[in-house]
């Protein structure tokens, strides 16, 4: 009961004037539960579930008519055509879904899952679908959505989530009828499906290698964004642990961070910026916060692990392996320093710089923590702002004249709050830039 009070609590403020009770159809039954089964066939239709793949974009695209922008530095699949332009429209087996009560959208490289979505709505709210260009009235079409149906979700059309819905939560009383639905991009399923291959090890393979034989048993793909092409001498599978929790600890050891892209696929990537916005005080910032600490390790990032044994292996030294990476000088405290333990063997100095490096990164980018809320989903000239934006950010009540790097974003929409994003930015640094002036 937990669970249905926490969504209660959440669907409190909708204001609901009557509730339309339709009698259940007529259906033959045995005579010896005749409601039961009537009920159950009035709320709970033979509605298919497709698992086997994300939802086939071929088809939508024929079906929707998608459009292909560029904005921004970055391209999108938009359908620019009502009902989705300002609103979330979610798509399963052919059907569009909008007139939400809430929407919760959140995007964040790195995270697990990397995206992740969050509807309610209330059986009052008479929400409107769209089959094949024709619109129903049907109040119950959102309350057949069930895990784990496969959806795609568009924000003022456009694409942001190809994926599946992972939770259905209901909660009714005698005022209100709701339901919320909770899922995630299809790379999601990394996240909760074992890292599995034939021997459990790979051998002189880069990180692309050894993340595509690990994803495609979960039926994953793996794109290539300038990921990190360093073989690693070996690398073994702990039992237990999911495909994600497997190629993370893989890329911190070389410098690669994890992303996924609209389509439901794991990227792999150098975490460089490839897309630009502006937030201002007073002209598009509704809300700002800061955090700006020190990182307290002028001394660096230093890496300690051991090395494979072997017949010529100095155990020694082999026992005691360490590397380390300056930091960027920024806010750092004299005679302070960090020191972390090597995930994978410590195979070379070099495997020892690449983590040190990773670690010194992280570091210099949440030196600065910028959080900024804005009206809408869209920036200027077009797209949805997305992790990974190079973003100048002007606020003299933050001190803050400076380019940012998009960590997160969160797109939300209600009746209460409007339509609003929550942008988390962190300092412009990382292994192949400088911090900018500020």
């Amino acid at each position: 009961m937990a669970n249905g009070d926490g969504l209660a609590s959440q669907l409190g403020a909708i204001q609901l004037d009557e509730i339309l009770v339709k009698p259940p159809p007529e259906t033959t039954a045995p005579a010896e539960f005749p409601d039961r089964i009537a009920q159950a066939a009035a709320f709970a239709p033979n509605i298919p579930i497709t698992t086997a793949g994300p939802p086939g974009i071929g088809q939508l695209t024929k079906d929707l008519g998608f459009d292909q922008i560029t904005a921004g530095g970055r391209n999108y699949y938009r359908v620019s055509r009502p009902p989705y332009l300002t609103r979330a429209v979610v798509v399963v087996n052919g059907q569009e879904l909008y007139e939400w009560t809430t929407v919760e959208v959140h995007l964040e490289i790195g995270n697990n899952p990397t995206r992740r979505f969050r509807f309610t709505v209330s059986e009052q709210e008479d929400l409107t679908t769209t089959g094949m260009g024709v619109s129903t009235s049907d109040p119950n079409s959102a309350f057949r959505i069930r895990p784990p149906d496969k959806c795609t979700i568009f924000l003022d059309g456009y694409m942001v989530i190809n994926g599946w819905v992972s939770t259905r939560q209901v909660f009714y009383d005698k005022d209100q009828h709701a339901v919320e639905l909770q899922g995630m991009g299809w790379a999601g399923r990394d996240g909760q499906g074992a890292a599995v291959s034939q021997t459990h090890e790979f051998k002189d393979k880069d990180i692309m290698q050894i993340a595509q034989a690990v994803e495609q048993n979960l039926g994953v793909k793996v794109m290539d964004a300038n990921a990190s092409k360093e073989k690693i001498p070996r690398a073994s599978i702990t039992p237990g642990e999911t495909a994600f929790e497997f190629i993370e600890k893989l890329a911190r050891g070389v410098g690669t961070k994890i992303d996924e892209n609209e389509m439901g696929d794991r990227v792999l990537t150098d975490g460089m910026p490839i897309g630009s916005g502006e937030l201002v005080e007073g002209y598009n910032i509704v809300e700002g916060r800061e955090i700006i600490h020190s990182t307290q390790g002028s001394q660096g990032n230093q890496i300690t692990g051991t090395a494979p044994g072997g017949d010529q292996a100095d155990y020694a030294k082999a026992n005691q392996m360490h590397s380390s990476a300056n930091m960027s000088g920024q806010g750092v405290q004299p005679g302070m320093g960090v020191r972390s333990l090597m995930e994978i063997p410590f195979f070379s100095d070099m495997f020892g710089k690449m983590r040190a490096n990773h670690e010194t990164t992280v570091a210099d980018n949440l030196m600065i923590q910028v959080t900024c809320k804005v009206n809408g989903w869209s920036k200027e000239g077009g797209g949805l702002w997305q992790p990974r934006d190079r973003v100048w950010v002007s606020s003299p009540m933050l001190i803050m004249d400076r380019v940012l790097i998009v960590k997160a974003v969160t797109f939300r929409q209600s009746s209460e709050g409007g339509t609003t994003t929550d942008i988390l930015l962190v300092n412009k640094l990382s292994d192949k830039e400088q911090a900018s002036g500020g």
